[in-house]
């Protein structure tokens, strides 16, 4: 993730403090829609190159 955040040049979590979870930030949710839509369209386009 801290490699992930370096490429991206933004922060994807708040980082958990004591018995507190770890939150997606604004960039971080807009990030995991993005890998929703791909993982939603992949077997779509998984199916096309077989």
């Amino acid at each position: 993730m801290n490699r992930l955040e370096r490429d991206l040049g933004a922060q994807l979590f708040h980082r958990a403090q004591r018995k507190h979870a770890m939150r997606l930030t604004e960039i971080g949710e807009q990030v995991l829609e993005a890998i929703q839509a791909l993982a939603d369209v992949l077997p779509e386009l998984q199916t096309a190159e077989g």
